[in-house]
C-alpha cells in the first residue's frame, strides 16, 4: 500500500510503544524496560508515480497555503510504501496487514494529511472484452489495431487465461521478429 501526504518529510506514529518501570531487587534502583518499540512512518520525497502526483494535487488542493510563489506544490508531496518497508524491515505478512489497516483508519481520521493511492491498473481494451473468447480477442486485436502488449497486461491482471496469454505472447514475439534494425 502506498500512502501520500501533502507535507514535506511527513512522519506519523502508526503504533505506540510500551515501556514499564522495573526495580532491581539487589540494588533497589529503578530502570525502564521497553516492551515494544513504537512504529513511526517517515515519509520520503520523490519516487511518486504520475497518477499519484495527479491524485495528490487534486485531493490536497487546499493544503498548499503559504507556499512561496513559483513553488510547485507537487514538490511537497511525500510518500510511504508499506510493502517496501515490510521487505526492508522483514515484517511478517500479519504485521504488514496490521500496518495497512492502521493506515486505512488514519487516512479516514486525517484526510487532509494522508491519502491512500490505488495501484494503476490496465484499462479494459474495449467495452465487451471480457465477453470474448481467446480466438475472438486475437481477431479483434488485429482488426482494431491494438498492441498485443496492452491486451496481455490487462489479461494478466484480470482473467489470466493461459491459452490467450500464450497466443498474445506469440503475437508479441512475431512483432519483435519483424523489427529491422538499420545502422546509420
Amino acid at each position: 500500500m502506498r500512502i501520500i501526504s501533502p507535507h514535506l518529510d511527513y512522519s506519523v506514529q502508526v503504533f505506540e510503544g510500551s515501556e514499564r518501570v522495573e526495580h532491581d531487587a539487589v540494588t533497589g534502583k529503578a530502570y525502564t524496560r521497553t516492551d515494544k518499540q513504537p512504529l513511526v512512518a517517515d515519509f520520503e520525497q520523490g519516487g511518486l508515480y504520475p497518477h499519484e502526483v495527479e491524485e495528490g494535487l487534486r485531493v490536497f488542493e487546499g493544503a498548499w497555503g503559504g507556499l512561496p510563489e513559483g513553488i510547485n506544490p507537487s514538490t511537497r508531496i511525500s510518500v510511504y510504501d508499506t510493502e517496501i518497508m515490510a521487505y526492508t524491515k522483514q515484517w511478517t505478512p500479519e504485521f504488514l496487514e496490521q500496518v495497512d489497516e492502521r493506515f486505512r483508519r488514519l487516512a479516514v481520521i486525517s484526510p487532509t494529511r494522508l491519502l491512500i493511492v490505488d495501484d494503476l491498473h490496465s484499462a479494459k481494451p474495449w467495452p465487451k472484452y471480457d465477453d470474448a473468447d481467446a480466438e475472438e480477442i486475437v481477431a479483434y486485436m488485429g482488426v482494431l489495431g491494438i498492441d498485443p502488449e496492452v491486451i496481455r497486461l490487462y489479461e494478466s491482471e484480470n482473467a489470466a487465461r493461459p491459452d490467450l496469454l500464450n497466443a498474445l505472447q506469440g503475437e508479441i514475439n512475431e512483432q519483435t521478429e519483424k523489427v529491422v534494425t538499420v545502422n546509420a
